[in-house]
């Protein structure tokens, strides 16, 4: 073979060679193309402020989003610690900030109580005829008190409103007494049972029990036992000699129509039985 043919031959290989590295690289030159083309557009973008906005925007929105819709689970914790360390660090500061929002609210409180209790005397001062004006005409006069203080007085006295005999575990209504039937009882029992609940579990104390609710003008007195309890709401000023004979009434009415043999035999699954009683004892502490 001359020097000719064996030329010829080395270039028809180089091209065979060169084909084939063609078709088996060609996959990769496009995907090579394809990334050199992407990455000067990322940078085209970046570069760019309003493309890149296009493309961060909707992401940050989404985020932003999420972060208000989750806020108190992601930040409640630490922004509890920080308002409490900055009210112990700035307890003046604080202070001097809330002091006209208090002083404003405690007016406001003020006006509406004595607003109540003035309706409440010119009510019973229209009724100057009745039997309870000659009555307090009576006491004022043996006391040596003025009529107005005792009309105060008699106003501002304590009135038992409900009473509620509640079982201590399964919270089962089994018995009440209402002055004016307007709260739903068997929601109240529950509602104050899960209170007693969760006072108890929250303070973690063993032997204790909830003993006062207070809400709006209202005081819910509670009366614990070994499977019961009673609660008892009072509108008016709860004074310690109101507690002492509210205190009897409720132990009177515990041994004589609460105690086992009794109750078992005689009202025990009867919730109405219960009314009687309790309006029977419970009316006379405030006779």
């Amino acid at each position: 073979m001359d020097t000719k043919e064996r030329t010829d031959r080395t270039v028809k290989e180089q091209k065979a060679f060169d084909r084939l590295r063609s078709l088996l690289l060609e996959d990769d030159q496009k995907e090579h193309k394809q990334l050199v083309q992407q990455v000067v557009e990322l940078r085209d973008d970046i570069n760019t402020r309003q493309k890149l906005q296009q493309k961060v925007d909707p992401i940050i929105d989404e985020k932003l989003s999420y972060v208000r819709e989750h806020f108190p689970e992601l930040f409640g914790s630490a922004l509890t610690q920080a308002i409490k360390q900055q009210i112990r660090d700035s307890r003046d500061e604080v202070i001097d900030a809330l002091y006209p929002i208090m002083g404003k609210l405690i007016k406001k409180y003020i006006v509406v109580e004595l607003t109540a209790l003035s309706e409440k005397i010119d009510r019973q001062l229209e009724q100057a005829f009745s039997w309870e004006i000659w009555a307090a005409r009576v006491r004022a006069w043996l006391t040596g008190e003025s009529l107005g203080k005792e009309i105060i007085a008699q106003a501002m006295a304590p009135t038992i409103e409900e009473v509620f005999v509640i079982e201590q575990h399964s919270s089962m209504l089994l018995g009440s007494y209402s002055r004016q039937n307007i709260m739903d009882q068997d929601m109240i029992a529950g509602m104050l049972t899960a209170i007693k609940g969760f006072v108890k579990e929250a303070f973690t104390k063993e032997n204790q029990n909830l003993e006062v609710i207070e809400y709006e003008t209202y005081q819910i007195l509670i009366k614990n036992f070994q499977t019961f309890y009673i609660a008892i709401t009072i509108s008016g000023v709860v004074s310690p000699a109101f507690k002492r004979q509210l205190d009897d009434q409720v132990l009177e009415f515990v041994h004589e129509v609460m105690n086992p043999t009794l109750y078992n035999t005689t009202y025990q699954g009867k919730e109405d039985y219960l009314s009687e009683p309790l309006q029977r004892y419970f009316t006379k502490a405030t006779a």
